[in-house]
């Protein structure tokens, strides 16, 4: 599903039938944080301000309208594969806020990266750096 102000980075889903949600701001750095280190006990990002968001909105995600979901279940299985689209994604979105792609030009831009890259094996933070800058360099020449 889609939640429409981006703050709720993830949801759990418990046996007993409630759902946890993990507020935070519109910004990847604290989940990119989480993802490499599994633990954070530094600031990273000002307290969700809950009174300021109002309402939430929730929508079933779908295929045709938004393509970059086909790519679900490989990241899934192919996890390492994480570095790809994340620098992929924050070209795109940089070029997006420029005005030199579409809102749906972000996902062509980042589906071509995936599939170049599709082959990439970070075994270390350097590695994945590297990658890091090998597919950035890439995006922003296409």
């Amino acid at each position: 599903m889609i939640e429409k102000k981006s703050i709720i980075h993830a949801l759990i889903e418990f046996v007993d039938g409630s759902t946890t949600a993990h507020f935070a701001g519109v910004d990847m750095k604290l989940p990119i944080a989480f993802a490499l280190l599994g633990e954070v006990n530094d600031p990273i990002l000002p307290p969700a301000d809950l009174l300021g968001i109002g309402a939430l909105e929730f929508r079933p995600i779908e295929a045709t309208r938004y393509p970059i979901w086909s790519l679900k279940e490989d990241i899934l299985t192919h996890p390492h594969r994480g570095a790809v689209l994340n620098a992929a994604n924050e070209v795109a979105i940089q070029a997006f806020e420029r005005g030199e792609c579409t809102f749906f030009g972000m996902s062509e831009m980042v589906l071509d990266a995936y599939r170049r890259f599709e082959d990439v094996h970070p075994a270390s933070i350097e590695e994945i750096m590297a990658i890091d800058g090998e597919v950035r360099r890439y995006v922003e020449r296409q």
